[in-house]
Order: structure tokens, then sequence, then C-alpha cells
């Protein structure tokens, strides 16, 4: 069973009260007039200019009435909670070693030898780059062009790249195929264009006038 709250106005809440009031001991009396006044509490002032009416930062402001405005930069760090875990320089005793730490980092100047030492524990690099190797001999070479020329399908770039341990750029310069194998490929090509929509062939169509724009530098 759900109970539904039904609110009523305020006009006929105060007619019920002035009722109720009227009827004591089943006897009616003159009903005397409810007044509402609605007052505004502080919470609704609270931000306003006049409560928030705070006086700016003296370093917000010139230091002398009479010096001239310059261009410089204001530093006011919020403040936030200290760590438990740090100790102020002049709340550590004489005896703490921190301390004389603290002195030797404050009046050393970092070296090159510091800096090439802390260069060494730095983290490795996102994309390192590969060391080149020249390992391949005219044989290997001469078995990759025959590979390459008498079997193009089964011996793929990659394929070639990964038998000799090698980039695919290099087997792309060392080897080359067979001029029927490059017309089924343009043929391929052709065919796949050929199920392409106006969208996808505008879209193709902008790339390249943006590849040569970019190329002149004019993009």
């Amino acid at each position: 069973m759900s109970s539904t709250l039904t609110r009523r106005p305020a006009t006929a809440l105060a007619s019920s009260l002035r009722s109720s009031l009227s009827t004591i001991n089943g006897t009616t009396t003159a009903a005397a007039p409810v007044v509402l006044v609605s007052r505004r509490s502080h919470q609704t002032t609270a931000r306003t200019k006049r409560s928030l009416r705070i006086r700016p930062h003296p370093s917000h402001t010139l230091r002398n009435k009479g010096e001239a405005p310059v261009d410089e930069i204001v530093f006011n760090p919020p403040s936030s909670q200290p760590s438990v875990y740090h100790t102020p320089f002049k709340f550590l005793p004489p005896s703490d070693p921190r301390r004389s730490s603290n002195l030797r980092l404050l009046f050393n100047t970092p070296s090159a030898g510091a800096a090439s030492a802390s260069a060494e524990y730095l983290p490795p690099a996102l994309t390192p780059t590969a060391e080149k190797k020249y390992h391949l001999t005219k044989e290997d070479v001469e078995e990759m062009r025959k590979l390459r020329w008498e079997d193009p399908e089964t011996w793929s770039l990659r394929k070639l790249s990964e038998k000799f341990d090698c980039s695919i750029h290099f087997v792309q310069i060392a080897t080359a195929v067979q001029e029927s194998y490059k017309e089924r490929l343009a043929e391929g090509t052709r065919r796949m264009k050929a199920t392409w929509g106006p969208k996808k062939m505008k879209a193709r169509e902008d790339r390249l006038l943006r590849k040569e724009m970019l190329f002149r530098g004019e993009l």
C-alpha cells in the first residue's frame, strides 16, 4: 500500500489552523488572525559582496604607493596540510644525521659527474631504437633475391625479413618481383576500389591532395 503526501497551499493551512483554534471544548470562540511572515535566513545572503569583503593579499599590491608597476610573477601557493613524514629543518636536533645531509645538499652544486651518474638510473625509453645489424653477406642477399623472384606469394617481405633477420625496408631495396606479379597486385587494388562509394573515393582524393600540399609546404 503506497502512501501519498498531498501538499496544500499556505492559505489552506492558515484557514485550518484558525478553525482548530476557534473550537475549544465544544465552544466556538472568535478566530484570532494568524499572520505568516517569511524571513530570509543568513544562508541566503552569505555569498554576497558584503559578507565576502576580504582585503587582498599584500603580495598582490604594490609595496610602495609611489612605486611604478612592473611585470613580475606572484607565487601564492595554496595552503596544504603538512606531511607527518617530513620534519622541518629547524625542528631537527643537532645530532640528527638528516641535518648534515640537508646542509650538504643545500651548499653543494650538482656536478657533471653526478648528473651523468643520475642519468644511469633513468627508466628506459618508451620506443627503444633497434640497433642496426650488418651481418648479411653477399650470398645471403643473392638467396633473398632468388626466393623473392621465384615465389613472391610464399616469400613475402615480412617472411624474408624474419628469415634473414633484417628490416622490411632492406628487403624492398635488395629484392625485385616479376611484372606479372605487379599486375596481379594492381588488378586486386582496382577491384577493391571498384567497391568504394562516393564518400570514400572523395576522402581518398582529399587525402592525396593534403599530402601534396604538405610536401609543398602549404599546410
